[in-house]
């Protein structure tokens, strides 16, 4: 039910309620704080997820990776709101 690679980084909502977490297999999950349940699986990125952050309000998250761009999601649908292409090398 986890990743199938190492976990690189690890997030927590505003409220403390739930985290994130990305791994070297490219995939972001959310989790229920309480029962360690996931609720998530944020897929897009094709390469290992190096960081990953939530909006003060916790509305949104943003992830980065080797891959280049950065991606922002809706913590609770799992849907992609937008994309950031331009960069050059590894976020």
């Amino acid at each position: 039910l986890g990743h199938r690679g190492a976990v690189q980084c690890v997030a927590w909502a505003p409220d403390g309620r739930s985290l994130a977490t990305g791994a070297q297999d490219g995939t972001v999950f959310l989790w229920e704080a309480a029962s360690f349940e996931r609720t998530q699986a944020l897929r897009g990125h094709k390469d290992w997820i190096v960081d990953i952050a939530f909006t003060p309000d916790g509305r949104r998250l943003a992830t980065c990776s080797n891959d280049k761009p950065v991606r922002l999601w809706d913590p609770r649908t799992a849907l992609m709101t937008g994309i950031l292409e331009q960069h050059q090398g590894a976020v």
